[in-house]
Order: structure tokens, then sequence, then C-alpha cells
């Protein structure tokens, strides 16, 4: 807020909207004046019955909108001037309509900061959830292309790989099962051959499928995620 208010005069943003309800140009009819805030910044505004309503709020982009003819009308009387006030009464009047603004922002803002962490929440998730159909999709189609050149084969053959292509149709179940973070899920996408690497991993073991496939995974991960943030390093290295 504190930020916001450095390039915003807030108090003087407050008089110019006062004197523009109580002398609007050409005798034109108020509809609305305020403030609202747009790209990171506050703006006030004042509009008049059928024009002058700045585009971000006639189009529904500003992060919020403090409303202040209310207020205006709530602290003076609407059917005096502006000069029939004293310059001590209309102080007083603006500090309590700035007072009620400034607490108006500051809730606002507050309700602003956490819908946009909630937002970047709500997106980095949704990144989390794709990095994973593209998983999936990788393994599954490296599966389909062992199947068929599986049917390329004789049948002797297909009896020997079919307990191969039942370790690999397994590793995918679990993969399916598993929680990610973001650098795993983009490692695992960048590696090639990948359903082959788990099958191998898991054949080299010596254990059973059903009894150690999720510890060697875990391995078969940890490694290709440390190489591709090793490379990351390097790369960001590089570039200094």
């Amino acid at each position: 807020m504190e930020n916001l208010l450095e390039e915003f005069n807030l108090k003087n943003e407050i008089i110019e909207l006062i004197d523009c309800y109580f002398n609007p140009p050409f005798n034109w009819r108020v509809g609305q004046v305020g403030i609202y805030k747009y790209n990171d910044k506050l703006h006030s505004f004042c509009s008049y019955f059928g024009q002058g309503i700045p585009e971000p709020i006639y189009n529904k982009k500003t992060d919020y909108t403090v409303k202040i003819l209310d207020k205006i009308l709530n602290y003076f009387d609407i059917s005096s001037n502006l000069k029939d006030y004293t310059e001590k009464e209309k102080n007083e009047l603006v500090d309590s309509i700035y007072d009620d603004v400034l607490e108006e922002l500051k809730k606002l803002e507050k309700g602003s900061d956490l819908l946009q962490k909630k937002k970047k929440g709500d997106e980095f998730i949704l990144k989390i959830e794709e990095l994973k159909e593209k998983l999936f999709q990788k393994v599954e189609k490296e599966l389909d292309s062992f199947k068929q050149e599986l049917r390329q084969k004789a049948p002797d053959e297909i009896i020997e790989n079919a307990y191969k292509l039942t370790a690999m149709d397994g590793i995918i179940g679990e993969l399916k099962e598993r929680n990610f973070d973001y650098n795993e899920l983009k490692a695992l996408i960048k590696e090639d051959n990948l359903l082959s690497e788990f099958y191998e991993d898991w054949r080299n073991s010596d254990g059973k499928l059903c009894e150690n496939v999720q510890y060697t995974m875990e391995d078969t991960i940890d490694i290709i995620t440390e190489n591709y943030e090793r490379n990351l390093k390097t790369k960001a290295k590089d570039t200094r």
C-alpha cells in the first residue's frame, strides 16, 4: 500500500474529485467519482452520465475500485456550494473522506494481494498438472511404440518380451500414482527412452516387480533430476 501511495497523492486526488463533483464542466451531471487500481498503480476518475468512464473500469480490468461519490454525499451538503464552507470545515470533511477511502483501499489491497497469491498458486498447480499430462503421454507413447515393435516379431520373441510389457505397464501405473515436484517433471519429460530406463533400472535391481519397483523408480527419478539440475546450473554459469 505504501508503494502505491508514494506515486499517488491520495488527499490531493480526493480534493480534485470533490471539486469535480461540485463544479462539473458544462454543468454535466456527475455519474461517479472514485479511485481504481490498474497495472499496479492507483488512478482517479470522474465520470459523467453517458461519458467519461475509464476503459479499465468499463471493461472490468481493474484490480479494484473505490467509489467516492457516496462518501461526498455523506459528508457534504449537496444543496450548498463549496464556497459556502470555510477552509477549516472543508479540510475536516476532506480528512474524513480521506480516512474512509484509505481504510477501504487497505482492505481491498490486502484482498487483492491474497487473490494474486491464490491466482499464482492456482496457475502453478495448473502448470504441474499440464507437465504431468505431458509425462504420461510421453511414457504411454513409448509403451505404444514398444507394442508396435512386438507385433512385428515372431511369437517366441513376443512371449519373451511379455514380462517386459507387463512391467512397463506397471511402471506407468506407479508414475500416475506418484506426486511430483516441478523440476522432477521437467527432468523426466526431457529424458530420452524414459520408460525403458525405468525398466532396466528395475531389472538390474534383482527384485520382484511388485516389491521394489517403487524404490528403484525413486532412485531413477532422483538421478535424472539431479543431472537435470546440474545441467541447468552449468548453463546458467556459461551465460554469465
